[in-house]
């Protein structure tokens, strides 16, 4: 398995996280994979930092209060419908049932990963949305 420190320019992350202890975790994930990484306490302040800068891909949290992260990543792809490039958004949730799959499809997000995530599968994240 390839590292995605092999990548010639570190990657933009943002984690929309609501845990304090999650935030904690994978963002040292993150680090430790050599990518930098911005965090978000709630839906909204994923909105609002997805339109300071661009985030090559965003871990997105699926239920937290204020904004769930599914109406959050429905903001975040709008602004970027025109664009030739958008970000990859992942939602990272405890709750897999078919409906959240569902919701989370329809609303455009690329990917799934369930909570707690692991080294390995952001390992596969790289791999799979940014190939070296």
């Amino acid at each position: 398995m390839k590292s995605p420190q092999s990548y010639q320019t570190a990657l933009k992350v943002l984690l929309v996280e609501d845990n304090p202890v999650n935030q904690r975790l994978t963002k040292r994930l993150v680090e430790q994979l050599g990518q930098q990484v911005d965090i978000a306490g709630n839906g909204e302040e994923g909105v609002k930092a997805s339109q300071r800068q661009f985030y090559h891909l965003i871990l997105m949290d699926v239920m937290m209060p204020k904004m769930d992260g599914i109406e959050a990543s429905t903001h975040i792809l709008a602004q970027y419908r025109e664009a030739p490039v958008q970000p990859v958004i992942v939602a990272v949730t405890a709750f897999t049932t078919k409906e959240v799959r569902e919701r989370c499809e329809t609303a455009g997000i690329h990917d799934f990963s369930p909570k707690p995530i692991s080294r390995n599968q952001l390992v596969k994240l790289f791999e799979k949305w940014f190939p070296a």
